[in-house]
């Protein structure tokens, strides 16, 4: 079992490796770091995260111009436990139903600090409607977690706040989160972000 965690995480260290060294290799890609603090109203989940992907700045790069494809990596620090307790390491593809509505598939290793590692399965749905012109925009996000060693979902996180769009590369968002973690407790939070693009 040892064996095959480490071939699990030796096999995504080098896929996302060889997915960020290629889009960075473009022009046409952009880096994005989303950075957030999450206050858990009962004062025991707060926790900090950090997500870092790439992304095209020009869906003509792909034959479907309707399809990004994205490396990223994600941290949560948990306040009262004092470390990391959960890291990912993926690939996200994204299908852009409409200009506001898109669907999201991504395989990643999660290591834990709570319970054995494992790949996951993740499953995305978010829209995004505008308020005042550009600038203002309400957001939708719903987040599903399959684990493929319990063979069992895990976690479904939903998600609901506004954005506010600085620029072409800063945007702030405040939002609510409730965390269902399906086959434990839930936690609802409330989360300030800021998301940078290069």
């Amino acid at each position: 079992m040892k064996r095959f965690l480490s071939s699990e995480l030796f096999s995504s260290i080098i896929l996302f490796t060889v997915c960020m060294i290629s889009s960075v290799a473009s022009a046409d890609m952009g880096i994005e770091v989303q950075n957030s603090v999450r206050w858990d109203l009962s004062d025991t989940e707060s926790e900090y995260y950090i997500r870092l992907d790439t992304s095209p700045k020009n869906r003509k790069l792909f034959v479907a111009q309707n399809i990004d494809v994205m490396p990223f990596v994600t941290a949560k620090y948990h306040f009262q436990q004092s470390n990391f307790h959960r890291v990912a390491l993926g690939v996200e593809a994204r299908l852009h139903l409409t200009d506001w509505l898109w669907f999201g598939n991504a395989l990643a290793f999660e290591r834990y600090t709570t319970k054995p590692n494992a790949p996951e399965f993740i499953v995305t749905l978010d829209a995004e409607l505008p308020l005042v012109a550009d600038t203002f925009w309400i957001y939708l996000h719903d987040e599903y977690f399959f684990d493929f060693r319990s063979e069992q979902g895990e976690e479904n996180d939903l998600a609901i706040g506004v954005r506010y769009n600085i620029n072409d590369r800063l945007r702030l968002q405040l939002g609510w989160w409730h965390v269902d973690r399906i086959h434990d407790f839930d936690t609802d939070m409330l989360e300030v972000m800021y998301i940078y693009r290069f």
